[in-house]
């Protein structure tokens, strides 16, 4: 008895001092600690968007140059997403970087008529590097007789090339409300996707950290991308993905990379840009499915859209072109197209560096064929 005895107190003592755990208990602290290094809400996780609303430049004989922000505050304030700098920390800073404004304002000069503010992206992005915001909203005001008009510029992370603008012209003061209600709520649409995009990315991180598997994450972004169809970047790191695992989601990656290259069509320079952050080519993606299926002239059709819109990858899409326009000849000569087939050697000997075999091969049959590679 006093044999089992020792051997139970040494199996609590073990116990005790964490030597020995039970399943569960291992179970449990596993999930503890996976939980504090993956949170498993991404969307919890993920920062609320910093938004800076300055005063408006203002030309006439009365002020709206705060009414302007406070409209646009009270509107967007009720977006959970969003954070906006109070206006009295951005008029500190712009106080700090041009002291006129607070000798203006004080003297009440803005009532005499004339510009009181001068905000210009020069400012906006030294402001917007004090108080750490992603997103500025600035504008113009002027009126004109008994109407007013009205710019409001929106602005991604102290970037001019960014800037999307929105305009009220010939605007009665009590319609201003109302109007500029309007263009909080496009404002808040622009910024609801932000949000929806950097939740997506906090997922691609916890999917590549082991905690979501490919298929879940995959489910995750096919839901924003429904949400936002329009949307470039959600479409971009859903393509992303899925090009993981090629052979098991290639109908995604045909519908997206399609649709993608639609989008960029419309000069959507928020998207290319985006895409060149994560280094993806669409036009490749769909030109390299339709080549393993062989279907030359498809990938034509592609890269030379590609070279047209989207000259990330030209040296690659040449050499590419000229290969497919050689493989289209071969075919064309097998199926009796002499003349088709001469004119696409022709074609292929236009992409190929003259070093390269095809080259060599795509002159040698068009010498065959009875034709001239010009070079």
């Amino acid at each position: 008895m006093r044999g089992k005895d020792r051997t139970e107190q040494d199996h609590y003592n073990r116990e005790m001092n964490g030597t020995e755990r039970s399943p569960l208990l291992s179970a449990v602290l596993l999930i503890i600690l996976l939980t504090l290094v993956f949170p498993f809400h991404a969307s919890a996780d993920v920062e609320k968007i910093s938004l800076a609303i300055f005063p408006f430049n203002n030309i006439g004989d009365d002020s709206l140059d705060m009414q302007m922000p406070a409209l646009l505050y009270s509107r967007l304030s009720q977006e959970s997403f969003l954070e906006i700098v109070p206006v009295e920390v951005i008029r500190e800073k712009l106080y700090d970087i041009e002291p006129q404004y607070m000798w203006a304002e004080q003297k009440d000069a803005v009532k005499k008529g004339g510009i009181f503010w001068k905000i210009e992206p020069r400012i906006i992005k030294r402001v917007d590097d004090m108080v750490s915001a992603r997103f500025s909203i600035y504008g113009d005001i002027v009126k004109f007789n008994d109407s007013w008009h009205v710019d409001v510029y929106f602005m991604r992370e102290r970037d001019p090339d960014s800037e999307k603008s929105f305009h009220l012209a010939g605007v009665r003061g009590d319609d201003i409300p109302l109007k500029m209600g309007d263009i909080a709520r496009a404002i808040a649409d622009l910024l609801r996707e932000e949000h929806i995009i950097s939740v997506a990315e906090e997922e691609m991180r916890l999917t590549l950290g082991g905690i979501y598997s490919y298929d879940t994450a995959i489910k995750k972004l096919e839901r924003h991308v429904n949400d936002y169809p329009g949307s470039v970047p959600l479409r971009a790191l859903l393509l992303d993905l899925c090009l993981k695992e090629k052979g098991t989601h290639i109908d995604s990656i045909m519908n997206n990379g399609l649709t993608i290259m639609k989008l960029l069509e419309q000069r959507n320079e928020d998207g290319r840009r985006y895409l060149l952050s994560l280094s993806l080519d669409p036009f490749d993606t769909v030109a390299s499915v339709y080549e393993k299926r062989k279907k030359w002239e498809d990938a034509i059709s592609v890269r030379n859209s590609a070279l047209r819109v989207f000259l990330f990858n030209e040296r690659l899409h040449k050499k590419a072109l000229g290969e497919d326009y050689y493989r289209l000849a071969g075919e064309s000569e097998i199926n009796g197209g002499q003349a088709n087939a001469a004119e696409h050697y022709r074609k292929a000997i236009e992409y190929l560096d003259p070093s390269s075999e095809y080259y060599r091969m795509a002159v040698e049959r068009m010498k065959r064929l009875g034709g001239s590679s010009g070079h």
